[in-house]
């Protein structure tokens, strides 16, 4: 039996699902990203990814937060 229901349970899955979307697949290939590129531009690089992965995710929300559905579903305070 699950201790999470409702709205709380499927904005715990979304989040762990968007995490594992972003660092699952850039996990496996910052190794060989870092091999290519080299000890000055890999670090500039990802750091400059990560700038942009974490601005587009705040985007979505932003835009899912105006747009209502949060509040159809109801997620939002």
């Amino acid at each position: 039996m699950s201790l999470l229901r409702g709205p709380t349970r499927r904005f715990l899955e979304t989040l762990i699902h968007l995490l594992k979307a972003n660092i699952g697949s850039a996990l496996f290939a910052m190794g060989d990203a870092f091999r290519n590129a080299g000890l000055i531009a890999a670090p500039v690089t990802a750091l400059l990814l990560g700038i942009i992965c974490v601005y587009a995710q705040h985007m979505l929300v932003s835009a899912v937060l105006i747009s209502g559905i949060a509040k159809a579903s109801g997620l939002s305070s």
